[in-house]
């Protein structure tokens, strides 16, 4: 619990799930670049997470990996394929997330009740984004948000 910082070598392939799950001071997070998978409830209610780092190599972010954490805004690594359930679900100061085109999958409510979430940054096309927009109900309980893709602009 007295934990502020983490940071995670290189070495590491996978952040196992409830790796940190509530850790009360966690602010600050770097995810090294051997990451590939971040488990299921990884970083969920480490309340004060406000700082957060990924990884290039990032793969997969599980079921409510970031819930209810104190980001403020994202990037997620050049290889993202799937965003879990719930995995920045009540994030409340959430505004802002920067998704890469590699981005296949997002499941149900992915930021459900992130109502201050106003801007995706998605760098493939409108097409790839609806492609994956329309797989799940991944934003059931959200604001209103602007998805600035490569060749234009989605509102919700």
């Amino acid at each position: 619990n007295n934990l502020v910082e983490f940071i995670i070598p290189d070495s590491v392939v996978t952040i196992d799930s409830w790796a940190t799950d509530s850790c009360n001071n966690l602010t600050t997070l770097v995810v090294g670049n051997g990451v590939k998978i971040i488990g299921d409830n990884a970083f969920g209610c480490c309340f004060k997470l406000k700082n957060v780092t990924m990884g290039d190599n990032v793969e997969r972010i599980g079921f409510r990996s970031f819930f209810a954490c104190d980001i403020i805004s994202i990037s997620l690594g050049n290889k993202i394929d799937i965003i879990g359930e719930q995995a920045f679900a009540s994030c409340e100061n959430l505004v802002s997330i920067t998704i890469p085109s590699s981005l296949r999958i997002m499941r149900n409510d992915v930021f459900k009740e992130s109502y201050n979430l106003t801007t995706i940054n998605f760098s493939g096309t409108k097409a790839q984004w609806i492609t994956v927009a329309d797989m799940y109900y991944w934003d059931y309980e959200t604001g209103n948000y602007t998805v600035y893709c490569s060749n234009g602009i989605i509102h919700k």
